[in-house]
This record gives C-alpha cells, structure tokens and sequence, in this order.
C-alpha cells in the first residue's frame, strides 16, 4: 500500500489492469475542504425514495379512487416498493393511520418489514411469535403520543382474522387514529378464513384499502373474487406481464403449455365436487354458511386440478426429451405429497438421477 501511495510502483487488483496513484489537484481539494460539513452528523446518508413512471401512475390511480383500490401487476415490476409509495402518498392528506399489511407466508413477513424499515417506518411483525399483542400495544401508544412518525403492522392472514387482533386494533386506535389495510397477495383474502378478517364477519373496519397481486382471479371461486373487487373498490391498476416485456421491465420467455387430462378417478371427483358447488351456490349469496361450504368444495376441486396425477408423467416426458436437465425450476402443489412425487421422479431417472432442493418457502 505504501509504495501503491506514494507512486513508486503500479498495482494490478483486477488481471490485466494497471493502476496507479496521481495527485488530487490543489483546486479540487481546497473546494472539497470548502464543502465538506462540519461533522459526520450533518452528512444526509438517507436516499431518496423513487418511482418508475408505471408505479407512479398506479398510485395516482388509487388516490383518484380515495385511496381505495387494487394493483393488478405482474410479478417482478414492484409492488410493494408501489405500496410503500402509496403509504407515502397518504400521509401527504395529513392523516393520522397506522399501516396493517397482510402477507400469506412468514418469508414475505420478512421481507416487507425489512423493506418498511429501509425506509424509516417503524413495523411490528407478528410472525413467530405468540406475544405480538404488547408490541402492537406499545407501537400504537408511542405513534398517538408523538413519539414516533408512522406505525406499521406487518401479519399473517391467520392473525388478521383473529378476533383478538381485530379488537386490539378498534380498541387502541379508537376514533383518532384511521386504520390502512394493505393486503399483499390480496386473493389470499377471498379464502373462507381470511374473510373473517372484514366486515361484516370482522370487528374492525379499515378507513384506507389497498390490494396487491399479480393474478387476482381465484381459481374456481367467482364469488370470492367478486367479493375482493367490491371490498377494495375494484381494480384501480393493471400492469400486464406483457407489456412490462415490452417495456424492458421484464425479460422476454417461450411459453409452452402441456395440457393433461385427469384420471377417471379424478374427473368423479371433480364431478362430485361440481355438483356439490352447485347445490349451495344460490345460498351462498345471502347465507354466510352456505357461502363457505361453496368455497370449500370449490377449493377441493381446485385441488383436484393441481395435483393432478398425469401431471407427473408429463413430468417424466420433458425431463426425458432433454440430455441435460441442469438448470430449472419447478413449482409444486403444497398439499397432496406433489413434491415429493417430483423429486421421486428426478431421482429415479435413468442413466443418471436428477438431483434437486427442496424450498418449501
């Protein structure tokens, strides 16, 4: 470093680049002695908080709908950096609201409050842990004192239909503090459970609505995502995934569908549960019960469809047609053992066996 410093010798750090020290002009470094701050606290280390044009027109989108709304945007082009910009849009209304963002997975619980708090929000996150009620309790005390700008909750969609969380919310914020839902993967809230969550099955209201997905269509359940549009006030924003390929956010793909048929012990099932669906359907309009019992069997024939069994030899075709099988991802059904059955597959493949890792989040 020494002979680097004083110019006695050049110094190679990348294979085939010199370097070489030189002088910082006297100009230079008296004007950067006139600028530099008095002491390390005055030096701003925050960024700036930025948006692409398609986020920011989102977000106009869903103030023009009074801050209700759902964004329809492909996976990969930024939604939650859109949400927290919309977190950011609100506050301009000068309103006093704490954030509750409901995510289906204790991964994405992660990453949202690490993503809040890069931003200076302060969150509490009930995921892996039973005693999430005295930091909320103690998140919502300090925010309506002053002494802290924002309040976040970031929590599963069990905890959001718990009942107990729904009346610490109404109870600690009472009338002065507004309350802001913003629920991530919002299809996840059209599931019998997760209603419980919202009026009118819930406790607690939410002043402020914002749902985010890439697909908002629940599989088989049109009344579960008629039932998410009116709640969020409909779709204020869609963002294809063809036209962020068109616009460089995401890179171009070949797309190849295999269709496969069910299995004759499926398609009785699948009868069966369509027949079931049917029976209570003009129920479920006005009857909470009925409506239930119509998501359950449609959530069971969905089933059906996902795990297929012919699936897994379609399966064994491609891995077959393909000499080397080095580089791949593939998405399994969480119930019904389907992991398992692929990796089963990939390992029992000849010559040699595939091996792969399991991710289960």
């Amino acid at each position: 470093f020494e002979k680097f410093w004083n110019d006695e010798e050049e110094f190679e750090y990348i294979p085939n680049y010199k370097f070489q020290s030189v002088l910082l002009p006297d100009a230079l470094k008296q004007n950067l002695v006139q600028v530099a701050p008095e002491s390390k606290s005055e030096i701003n280390l925050a960024r700036p908080f930025s948006l692409y044009p398609i986020q920011r027109e989102a977000i106009v989108k869903w103030k023009e709908n009074k801050f209700h709304g759902i964004y329809e945007m492909a996976t990969g082009t930024g939604k939650t950096r859109t949400a927290i910009g919309s977190i950011k849009e609100l506050e301009k209304e000068d309103e006093k609201f704490i954030t509750v963002v409901v995510v289906p997975t204790d991964t994405l619980g992660t990453q949202w409050k690490e993503e809040l708090e890069r931003w200076q929000y302060k969150t509490v996150l009930t995921m892996k842990s039973t005693n999430w009620k005295t930091p909320i309790e103690d998140l919502i005390t300090a925010y309506s004192g002053n002494r802290i700008k924002n309040a976040c909750i970031v929590t599963s969609y069990t905890t959001f239909a718990n009942y107990v969380f729904q009346d610490l919310l109404t109870k600690e914020c009472g009338t002065d503090i507004k309350k802001f839902l913003i629920a991530d993967e919002v299809h996840h809230i059209g599931a019998p459970d997760a209603l419980n969550g919202l009026p009118p099955l819930a406790s607690v209201d939410y002043d402020f609505g914002l749902g985010l997905t890439a697909t908002l269509k629940r599989y088989f359940d049109d009344v579960g995502t008629d039932f998410i549009k009116n709640y969020f006030h409909g779709v204020v924003y869609t963002y294809t995934m063809a036209q962020a390929i068109k616009d460089g956010i995401l890179c171009k793909y070949k797309y190849h569908m295999l269709e496969v048929d069910l299995t004759e012990e499926e398609y009785v099932e699948y009868q069966a549960e369509s027949i079931t669906m049917a029976q209570w359907y003009t129920k479920s309009k006005t009857d909470p019960g009925a409506a239930i019992q119509y998501q359950r069997a449609a959530e069971r024939r969905a089933g059906i469809v996902k795990s297929a069994h012919n699936k897994i030899k379609e399966l064994k075709k491609i891995v077959n047609e393909h000499d080397k099988f080095n580089f791949a991802i593939i998405f399994c059904v969480s119930t019904h053992k389907q992991i398992d059955q692929v990796q089963t597959t990939l390992l029992n493949h000849k010559p040699r066996p595939i091996y792969s890792k399991k991710i289960t989040q």
